[in-house]
Parts: structure tokens; C-alpha cells; sequence
């Protein structure tokens, strides 16, 4: 079953999106990019110029204003952080900001980066990411080209985590990092959104190997390093980078990082784990994601899961005997389990496993995912 559950999903790709998305699963090269820093000379001071004066009560709008320096001028698609900037309405006016008014734009411009992410990928990206994406639109100077030099570096295609994901991924992986091959994503691993947590474990998932989700990093920014070193590891790969800039904004990536982007721990892969308050469990299941819930949620004495043969009527009734007595944390476990062994069986109907899988995430505050279940499995009504 496990066998056929894998050739099934190797499929996937040439199969799924021909009814259910125009997006192309594969992903492109990310596009090269000119590293526009030399664009913008240091050491220039606008308060020198004439026409130079203050704009704190200005109403800031992205279509209002270009980026400006005496050697470049280009359209922005977003405010950029360093600079000083000139009204369409008064080319000749310009502003330089003060500390406050440089916060305010460093706040719009992250607004602005993030409202653009979760156009892209579809979810609200953690802030974590959003931070390092707005280094990379200050240093290009927009946010277009920003995000462009961030997959040129990473060597990764920003997908969005509904279109572009695949049958087989767990709905608690939230796959946003495309490489292009096989199918093969980075994301965030969201188990318990009820937390509201600032940070999340990053993994990743190749949905035609039949490993599950494997550990990238605990930290956005451990896993951003893993992947940059992961996707350069070949000879002299890290060298092509600008290691130096990189450093300023917190990424250290290196030759010996690669290994942990899919870390493979000698006798089995890592799996991505999160933070557990006080009076919080995380139990595994066989999709490399497990079920993080209040250690109420679970049956005491509950430890391991059914065996891998077990029928999707006796997953069905395990779990529905679990949320029965209130340990919905348990019933998830099995509904887990019986999603990940039958899903791609042909005589089986996992409508009715859906359906749990639904209501369990909303019983457990868990509502981003029950959301994210009804709106990628929208055939299986």
C-alpha cells in the first residue's frame, strides 16, 4: 500500500494541474539579477542640496514616489528604506527623513513586503522571513527586484503554498520555496497555529520519495542558511555569494551547512520540530509532522500509532472512539496516520476522512489548517 501510495504520487505532477491550476508546477531558474548596490553611492548627503526639506506630515504612497539619488533615479514598487525621495507631483523637492519619519517607512516598506508575499505565496508569512526579504528590496532598491535578488540567492522559486503544492504534502507544511525539481519544496511547518508563535520550523518534502517532511531548520534563519548552502553546495558553489553582505543581515551560510537543508541523521532522517509551552506534547506521525497539541488532548498512555496495515475503517473508528472521551490530539494522530497510508488507495474513500481531519483541526483551535484542508482538497466534498 505504502508502495503504491509513492508511484501514485510520482504522478502527481504530470497529472494534478491540468484541471486544477494554470501554474506550472515546475519551477523555473530563478532570473538573474544585477546586484544594483553599486546603484547607490554612499557618503552622499541630501541635506547638501538646495532643494532638500522635510516631508513628515507628507502622506506616503508607493506610486507617489521614486527612489532618488544624485546619480540614479527608477520607478519604486515599494518604499525603499535607505534614500531620500522625490514627489512625482515636485521633482525638484527633496526629502530628507528624520528618525521617525525613517521608521515610519521602514514600517511601510515591511507592510509592503508582506502584503506582497502573501500575494505571492498565498499565507501570511511569518515576520521573521519578511525581515530578511526587506534587506533584500532595500538593497535593490524596490521590491520586485528585492524579492528577485532573494531567489537568486537562494536559488529558490517563491510558489504559492495552495496552486503549487502537491496531494501528497501534509497540510500542516505550508511549501512556498520551489527548486525546480521533482517537486521538491522548502516551507514552514506550521503544527499548532493556535500558538501564534514569531517563528517556525522550516522543512522540506520531495511528495514522490514517500519520506515525509524532513528538517531544514528550527529557525527561519538557520533554515535560510541551510538552503542558501544547500543550493550552492557544489565545489566553490558558496563563493558565488556575497558572503560579506550576507553576514550584515544575520545569514551565515557555509560548505558544512549543506547537510542539515535535509538532514539525515545517520539512521533517519531529523523532522522538523517546534517549540512546546509548558503543558504542550508532540507526538509523530509517519508523514515526518506529528500532532502538537495541550497534553490534555491525548489519551494517557498514548504513544504509538496503529500499524501500518491497519484498515481505514479501523483508523476511522480509533479516532473517532479518541474524540469521543475529548482527546481530539489523539484522534488527530490517527487521522494523520489514515491520511498518510490510504489516500492514494483506489477503493478507498477518503471523504469521510477529510471531513474528521477538518473538524479535529477546528476542535484543537487549529483553524489556519482545518481552512487550508477545505481550500487545497476542494474535489473531495
Amino acid at each position: 500500500m505504502r508502495e503504491a501510495r509513492r508511484q501514485v504520487a510520482l504522478h502527481e505532477k504530470s497529472e494534478k494541474y491540468c484541471s486544477q491550476s494554470s501554474r506550472s508546477v515546475v519551477a523555473p531558474q530563478p532570473k538573474s539579477v544585477k546586484d544594483p548596490t553599486s546603484a547607490f553611492p554612499h557618503g552622499q548627503d541630501p541635506i547638501q542640496n538646495p532643494a532638500a526639506h522635510h516631508l513628515c506630515n507628507a502622506t506616503l504612497h508607493p506610486a507617489d514616489y521614486v527612489m532618488t539619488s544624485p546619480s540614479v533615479e527608477r520607478p519604486c514598487t515599494g518604499l525603499p528604506i535607505r534614500g531620500w525621495y522625490a514627489s512625482r507631483g515636485t521633482p525638484d523637492a527633496l526629502s530628507l527623513f528624520g528618525f521617525q519619519t525613517t521608521t515610519i517607512c521602514c514600517q511601510l516598506m515591511n507592510a509592503m513586503i508582506q502584503e506582497a508575499l502573501q500575494g505571492r505565496t498565498g499565507f501570511s508569512v511569518p515576520q521573521s522571513f519578511v525581515e530578511i526579504a526587506t534587506r533584500f528590496a532595500e538593497r535593490a532598491g524596490n521590491i520586485e527586484e528585492g524579492l528577485a535578488l532573494l531567489e537568486n540567492v537562494l536559488s529558490l522559486r517563491i510558489c504559492h503554498v495552495i496552486e503549487d503544492r502537491y496531494e501528497s504534502m501534509p497540510i500542516e507544511f505550508f511549501p512556498f520555496l520551489a527548486t525546480g525539481g521533482d517537486g521538491h519544496c522548502f516551507g514552514y511547518v506550521i503544527h499548532a497555529p493556535e500558538l501564534g508563535l514569531e517563528n517556525y520550523p522550516m522543512g522540506s518534502m520531495v511528495p514522490g520519495e514517500g519520506d515525509g517532511v524532513i528538517f531544514a531548520g528550527n529557525t527561519t534563519i538557520a533554515a535560510l542558511e541551510n538552503m542558501i548552502s544547500y543550493m550552492h553546495s557544489w565545489p566553490d558553489g558558496c563563493e558565488s555569494l556575497d558572503l560579506i553582505w550576507l553576514a550584515t543581515i544575520g545569514l551565515y551560510p557555509s560548505a558544512a551547512k549543506a547537510q542539515f537543508a535535509r538532514w539525515h541523521t545517520g539512521t533517519q532522517y531529523a523532522r522538523p520540530l517546534p517549540p512546546l509551552p509548558d503543558g504542550w506534547r508532540h507526538v509523530m506521525t509517519s508523514d515526518g509532522i506529528g500532532v502538537v497539541a495541550q497534553m490534555s488532548a491525548f489519551r494517557e498512555g498514548h504513544a504509538t500509532a496503529l500499524p501500518e496495515d491497519t484498515s481505514l475503517t479501523h483508523y476511522i473508528a480509533a479516532a473517532d472512539a479518541e474524540a469521543a472521551t475529548g482527546h481530539h490530539g489523539s484522534a488527530l494522530c490517527h487521522l494523520k496516520e489514515a491520511w498518510w497510508q490510504w489516500y492514494f488507495s483506489p477503493d478507498a474513500d477518503v471523504r469521510p476522512l477529510k471531513h474528521r481531519l477538518v473538524e479535529t483541526y477546528h476542535n484543537l483551535g487549529k483553524t489556519l489548517l482545518a481552512d487550508a484542508m477545505n481550500g487545497y482538497y476542494t474535489w473531495l466534498s
